[in-house]
């Protein structure tokens, strides 16, 4: 579609009771893909020759690797993209499928709207036999909030799974490498945030496969009415408060390197601007983090007043729940 190169990039590991059923369908989209790059984490099944005997029978168009050890699928997703060479890089489960058209959209919306970084669709959610649930995945979260261009607004509005995201490879020097405190999907959808704009198709277009062997079991979608009552408790349970400073601490890092390395001019124009720009707002979501650490590390009753002192400066409705957050603050062990 007008010279554009797509790539997809796939990770797998023990996948081989649903791979070759994915596979064909990226083959036949109705606008071919370019490659399909795949990152084998050290598979005990069938995987390998599942995909030997598939790029037989479509020759060029998939590149294998199989790693020297496991390495998790935050390190494994980093390594696909890293030798995707598309313009448009497609992230793929092993085990979904996608509907004949997935590719076509996706590249419609971003030849349709320049100035954004990554695409999302919704998704059909389906048992291991693709009959489906009832549910969906929505490609990103809208706020309803008064707050509504805070920054937490701005990043929960960026926010959709890895497998219904596209990306430009345009923002590949900003996102690589992926810092191993956050999930691959996370940390690419924060940094479109930061530097470009997201799209969203509500149009479900692809089935997204659940099943024992899931990556990343999620109540919410795997439960009936006691995975629904699961997932509410476990979004109320306390908060990592140490490994949410971490996380925010690790792309405050991140953004400084940026700001000194030459890669960052060909990512995106006026980088030097945005990034010192993004520093600011992540360096105020650090010292939020940093601050509420704190104030949660001392006895209930003494944590009032670092809490109200939080909240009336407004970070709880900038970076936070607003008033479930404090809540949360003042109650936690």
């Amino acid at each position: 579609m007008g010279g554009i190169r797509t790539s997809v990039a796939m990770c797998t590991y023990d996948g081989a009771d649903f791979l070759l059923q994915q596979l064909e369908s990226i083959q036949r989209q109705s606008v071919a893909v370019d490659e399909v790059v795949i990152c084998d984490d050290r598979s005990r099944d069938d995987t390998q020759q599942i995909v030997d005997v598939f790029s037989k029978e479509h020759p060029g168009l998939v590149r294998f690797f199989r790693n020297d050890r496991n390495v998790g699928y935050i390190q494994n997703f980093s390594q696909a993209l890293s030798r995707c060479s598309g313009d448009i890089i497609f992230l793929s489960d092993q085990d979904d499928v996608w509907l004949p058209t997935k590719v076509e959209k996706i590249l419609g919306a971003f030849a349709q709207h320049q100035d954004i970084g990554v695409v999302a669709s919704a998704a059909t959610v389906t048992d291991r036999n693709l009959k489906p649930t009832g549910r969906a995945l929505m490609p990103f979260h809208a706020s309803h909030s008064r707050q509504a261009n805070t920054f937490s607004a701005r990043y929960q509005r960026s926010f959709a799974y890895g497998c219904t995201l596209a990306m430009r490879a345009t923002l590949m020097p900003l996102i690589m490498p992926i810092p191993p405190s956050w999930g691959h999907d996370n940390w690419i959808c924060l940094v479109a945030s930061l530097f470009s704009k997201a799209y969203s198709i509500p149009e479900p277009l692809m089935y997204y496969r659940r099943h024992p062997g899931s990556a990343g079991l999620n109540d919410r979608l795997d439960g009936a009415g006691w995975g629904q009552f699961a997932a509410a408790y476990k979004k109320s349970a306390g908060l990592d408060y140490r490994k949410d400073w971490e996380q925010w601490q690790a792309i405050h890092d991140r953004l400084v390197v940026m700001l000194d390395s030459d890669e960052r001019s060909s990512a995106l124009d006026g980088a030097d601007s945005k990034i010192r720009e993004a520093l600011q707002e992540i360096g105020a979501r650090v010292n939020f983090s940093w601050r509420r650490l704190r104030v949660t590390a001392i006895p209930r009753l003494l944590r009032v007043f670092g809490v109200l002192h939080l909240l009336f400066s407004g970070q709880y409705a900038e970076f936070a729940s607003g008033w479930r957050s404090v809540a949360k603050d003042l109650l936690t062990e």
